[in-house]
Formats: C-alpha cells, sequence, structure tokens
C-alpha cells in the first residue's frame, strides 16, 4: 500500500505541548518519622514517594487550560502520531486559537510566579507539623518556572522515500483516520440524540451550536473519504 500523497497535503498534524508542575517534590527519608510517637504525613503533604510544597489548587489553571487545549484540537481533528490530524483548510483558525491559549497560559504562569512564596508559606502555615519537610523541599522561583511550560508545532507528513515499509506503515495508519472519523461521528451522534433530541419538541441555541461543531468538524475532514460527502 502506498500513501495517498493528495491526501498528506490536505492533513496536517498539530502537537500542543504542556508542561505542568505538579507542585511535587522528592520525599526524603528524614520527612517521615517512625517509631514512637511518629506518623506518616497526611495524603495532602505526602503521596508514593512525594511530598507537596504548594497548594495543588494554585496548579489547577493550567490542568483547566491544557483540558480546554485538548478539546478545541478534538473539535477539529483526531489524535494522530503524537499529536492531531486536522484539515489544512481550517490551519490558521486553530493556529489562532492555540496562540491564544498560549498568551494565557504566559500570563497565569506570571501571575502564579508572582504570588509563589506566599502560596509557599500559606502552605506551610496549613499544614501544621510539617513546616520543617515542606520548607526543606521548597524550590526556588527560577526552578519552578521552567517547570510550567506550553508551546506548540505544526507540521506536515511525507514519507520515507526508499522505505517500503515505513511507507506502508504511513498509509496504514492515515488510511484509518477516515475509519476513526465515521465511529467518533456514530459515537457522538448517537450520544448527542440520546441526551438533546429523544422526546423533545425543540432544541436549545446551545444544542444546535453542538450540532453545528460537528457538521463542521465533518466537514473539514471530509476530503479522507468521499463517502463523508453525504454525511
Amino acid at each position: 500500500m502506498t500513501v495517498d500523497k493528495a491526501l498528506l497535503q490536505e492533513l496536517v498534524v498539530v502537537n500542543a505541548d504542556y508542561d505542568i508542575w505538579s507542585g511535587q517534590v522528592r520525599l526524603e527519608d528524614k520527612d517521615i518519622k517512625l517509631g514512637e510517637g511518629g506518623e506518616l504525613p497526611p495524603d495532602r503533604v505526602a503521596q508514593l514517594g512525594n511530598k507537596t510544597i504548594c497548594d495543588p489548587a494554585s496548579l489547577k489553571v493550567f490542568r483547566s487550560l491544557r483540558g480546554a487545549t485538548r478539546r478545541m484540537l478534538e473539535g477539529y481533528g483526531l489524535p494522530f502520531l503524537t499529536g492531531w490530524a486536522v484539515p489544512r483548510s481550517k490551519l490558521s483558525e486553530i493556529l489562532g486559537k492555540l496562540e491564544t491559549a498560549r498568551i494565557t497560559f504566559e500570563q497565569e504562569k506570571q501571575a502564579f510566579l508572582d504570588n509563589y512564596d506566599s502560596s509557599i508559606q500559606n502552605w506551610i502555615a496549613n499544614n501544621v507539623g510539617y513546616e520543617e519537610a515542606i520548607r526543606n523541599g521548597v524550590l526556588d522561583r527560577n526552578s519552578v518556572e521552567k517547570r510550567l511550560d506550553f508551546n506548540y508545532q505544526v507540521f506536515h507528513i511525507q514519507p520515507v522515500s526508499g522505505e517500503p515499509n515505513a511507507e506502508k506503515r504511513l498509509a496504514d495508519q492515515t488510511k484509518g483516520l477516515a475509519g476513526q472519523l465515521f465511529r467518533e461521528i456514530e459515537t457522538e451522534a448517537d450520544e448527542f440524540y440520546q441526551k438533546y433530541l429523544r422526546g423533545k419538541a425543540e432544541i436549545s441555541v446551545r444544542t444546535r451550536k453542538r450540532l453545528e461543531c460537528l457538521a463542521d468538524k465533518v466537514d473539514g475532514l471530509s476530503f479522507l473519504n468521499r463517502a463523508f460527502e453525504p454525511v
């Protein structure tokens, strides 16, 4: 099987890289008090060889942004290789949203770093008895900054010339995208019907918007298979 190069020209892969710090560092022997009068630290402070040195809630915004970015890409394309296969025709629109997400991430990152020291002190104050263990693990601001990052890459896929096995592998994966999209449409359409249409005499504007987004996704990826045109 050979790769459909015309199809590849219509397809781009977007990779969204999120590095999100957990707020944890390695748990050390001296952090655990055993023997008479000793006790294990509570789950909020230590878990599975790690100890938490700042309030995890303060990092929740970064996980929310990652989730929103993934849902956005899911609305345009399909998981493929290391990222998402999306239609080239929608790339400008997608890049605009990714850049907005990157700017928002940087703003939230700066806000987190500006409040980092006070956040540490509040965490220490709220975990009486484990102050020293937390202080011993505190990272400096520069180290934390390196643990928070978001970037994205966009690339075309081309088969390796002279390597038939590699080309066949890519052809198989690319061809599988159409079936993947059909299965996704079937699942989403059924869930949509059961939740929003079954037994209803009318639908809300929000419900209609969800249906339009699904239709736009199918339209954007219809080049994968001509059978999508009537869908």
